[in-house]
């Protein structure tokens, strides 16, 4: 997860970057 960048965003949204798909992220996030 890329923590060293402070954002509003939560972590969970960071790991839809790094997936690309917002589909995929919600079920890596659960």
């Amino acid at each position: 997860m890329i923590v060293s960048n402070p954002s509003p965003n939560p972590p969970s949204l960071r790991c839809i970057e790094l997936n690309g798909s917002p589909s995929t992220s919600g079920v890596v996030s659960r």
